[in-house]
């Protein structure tokens, strides 16, 4: 009996492995073929299946990457790369690494390309760089660093991998630095409410237009096709009082529509249309108009200026004065890959040849998704070719457009991450960073919708000097009061003339400078640049109130006589007179010039009275600028030390001459231009 049921164990066991064995070549085939159309995630998933000879009755299903998530309960293949029966390992782990990259599931990635980094690195050479970059993603900042130093240090082919590889290290600086630092403390961030990001994956490009939110989502297109497996489309959707739906656009079968713009009375929108057919992908901009009765148009294509036959063009974004039309392409004329370009609408709605916003937007990398804020007058857009955290950075950048912006600013942390941050809308009229949505896939292996916000925090600072001398003043008391005559606040400047304070932003106020001996100043004041923290009055310039001139030019019968104590360089009071009348002399001669000479005493080393000789120089020269705003450029001074003597210092009997030694303690001016 024990015989019999060890025969029928034998045959079962036989079963399975003959059906297993039926299986694993079925893998291989399935994921061959999805390779070969490029749905590389798919092709993963059999791929894994084939390594792990795992039973699986499933060998049609299409994988989608927006169906799937990562997840940690994954076990990937203990297979080492090798060639088994024909079948090259490596090469297949390879295409699992690639097709998890390909939808962004970097730790899955991460694993896969580490086991190819480790076993066949000769082989493939990429895939130390591949594992830095799911490293660096999945925050594993010290073993990116690691991977892409050890790939620089055997991977000697000067090209894009090497300079990526390259800026991927200067972007983990930058990365760690943003984190560390403190202005994360300023905004609130969270994805946007749980209606927006409801698909299974995928909701970005966000637009506000009369308080609805319309945005890009990825679904089910059950309108559309009526088969088992049902494709993940893009389309448009309006979000208002926590209710959704899908705008009424006209149907476009098999493709992907959305990332749209609308023109100001939203009469017109613009928005991309994408489809894949014959293994190649269309991509272009459209416009639909709406009619009375709320229905919009068919779409009509732009013109081939824009939609460069064999390029892509995408991510229009209309400004809000509906005067430009922003978007990316790849088309030629431009600094790289994708890059930002511009048309002019008219009154008509007539759309002017295409102009690239040049070097001081694009790179050679990809830029992408553009969004002008009119208010603040700055360009919002992703890019990959300049320092950032990883992936599709947001940068700004000031400027009008059709003339040059400044050098683009990184937006930071914690707005940009180690993953693709893009698509950016501020919902404020007056501060770009107040109120706005942006989308990430930070939190997942598809982009989603977030809301963030900025504390504004304002201050009003500067810097007062003395209009004449331009040193800086320091106990002037500064007052300010907004449009309505509320006082924003009072400060005193310190010894560097400087001030500072917080206050509520505003739009206008009016300054008042007061300090003794020195008329009042006043400055008003608006914060154009709705962005910038600070309003700063610098040099703010006040006047000193004249003295009387109490003497005359100097002649035989008044000298102009400076004497200082023993060791001492102080003006006495009885001796600034004769620099009043100086003073006076250089105002009603302004093409006069003065040296100040300083002497000493015989006493001491010559090096010791050369440093005095300076200080007692230097001490008549800041008295004439301080105390009368003399112009620095037409006083010079210089030290003569013990070397000139009026007075013998030592009397015939050999005893000390007091009065001597304080005649030759002075300082001596004479004309050296006219």
């Amino acid at each position: 009996m024990n015989k019999i049921k060890a025969i029928y164990l034998f045959i079962f066991i036989l079963i399975q492995q003959v059906a297993t064995a039926q299986f694993v070549p079925d893998f291989k085939r399935n994921a061959d073929r999805f390779y070969a159309q490029g749905d590389y995630y798919s092709a993963a998933i059999y791929y894994e299946k084939y390594l792990n000879s795992k039973k699986s009755k499933d060998t049609t299903t299409i994988y989608n990457p927006y169906a799937v998530k990562p997840s940690a309960k994954k076990t990937t293949s203990t297979v080492k790369p090798t060639t088994v029966k024909g079948v090259n390992t490596s090469e297949i782990i390879s295409r699992i690494a690639e097709g998890y990259k390909s939808v962004n599931d970097y730790k899955n990635a991460e694993s896969w390309y580490g086991k190819l980094a480790s076993n066949d690195k000769q082989n493939y050479p990429l895939s130390e760089f591949n594992l830095g970059v799911c490293q660096r993603a999945n925050g594993k900042y010290n073993d990116a660093e690691a991977s892409f130093t050890n790939f620089l240090s055997t991977y000697k082919t000067e090209d894009d991998y090497s300079k990526q590889a390259n800026a991927e290290l200067t972007n983990l600086k930058f990365l760690i630095a943003q984190k560390a630092g403190k202005a994360k403390d300023l905004f609130k961030i969270g994805k946007t409410a749980i209606n927006v990001n409801q698909s299974q994956c995928g909701s970005y490009a966000p637009y506000v237009l009369n308080g609805v939110l319309y945005f890009t989502s990825t679904s089910k297109d059950t309108t559309e096709v009526k088969t088992k497996n049902l494709p993940y489309l893009n389309n448009l959707y309006a979000s208002n009082n926590n209710e959704t739906v899908r705008v009424n656009l006209p149907s476009f079968v098999g493709g992907d529509q959305g990332a749209a713009s609308f023109t100001p009375n939203g009469n017109t929108i613009f928005f991309t249309r994408r489809k894949k057919e014959n293994g190649k992908i269309f991509e272009g901009i459209f416009r639909s108009n709406k009619n009375l009765n709320g229905v919009w148009s068919d779409p009509e294509k732009l013109s081939t200026d824009v939609n460069a036959e064999g390029f892509i063009t995408k991510q229009p974004n209309v400004t809000a004065d509906g005067k430009y039309l922003l978007f990316a392409s790849n088309m030629p004329g431009g600094q790289g890959k994708f890059d930002i370009w511009y048309t002019t609408i008219d009154a008509t709605g007539s759309i002017s040849k295409p102009l690239n916003l040049g070097t001081s937007v694009n790179s050679a990398e990809d830029e992408e998704a553009p969004y002008y804020h009119n208010p603040s007058m700055q360009i919002v857009f992703a890019s990959k070719g300049r320092i950032g955290m990883g992936g599709f950075d947001l940068y700004t950048a000031k400027g009008n457009i059709g003339e040059t912006f400044t050098a683009p600013t990184n937006i930071g942390y914690p707005i940009n991450s180690e993953k693709d941050d893009i698509y950016f809308y501020s919902n404020d009229d007056k501060y770009l960073l107040r109120n706005f949505y942006m989308s990430s896939d930070r939190e997942s292996v598809c982009l989603e919708m977030y809301s963030a916000s900025k504390i504004i925090k304002k201050y009003i600072g500067g810097k007062v000097v003395d209009s004449k001398s331009l040193q800086p003043l320091s106990g002037v008391s500064i007052g300010m009061v907004n449009e309505e005559g509320k006082t924003i606040g009072n400060s005193i400047t310190g010894e560097d003339g400087k001030f500072l304070y917080e206050t509520d932003p505003y739009n206008s106020f009016k300054a008042s400078a007061k300090k003794e001996e020195y008329k009042a100043g006043n400055q008003d004041g608006n914060l154009k640049d709705f962005n910038a923290e600070i309003q700063v009055l610098d040099d703010w310039k006040l006047e000193a109130i004249e003295k009387p001139i109490i003497a005359d030019t100097p002649t035989p019968s008044k000298p102009l006589i400076v004497r200082f104590e023993f060791d001492k360089f102080d003006i006495e009071e009885e001796y600034k007179p004769s620099l009043d009348s100086l003073a006076a002399l250089l105002a009603r001669e302004p093409n006069l010039n003065v040296e100040i000479g300083g002497y000493t005493d015989e006493k001491g080393s010559d090096r010791y009275n050369l440093r005095l000789s300076t200080k007692r120089a230097k001490a008549g020269r800041d008295y004439l600028i301080k105390t009368y705003g003399i112009n620095t450029n037409r006083l010079s001074i210089k030290a003569y030390g013990k070397c000139c003597p009026i007075e013998k210092e030592t009397n015939a009997d050999g005893t000390d001459n007091e009065a001597a030694r304080k005649i030759n303690r002075r300082l001596e001016f004479r004309i050296t231009g006219l």
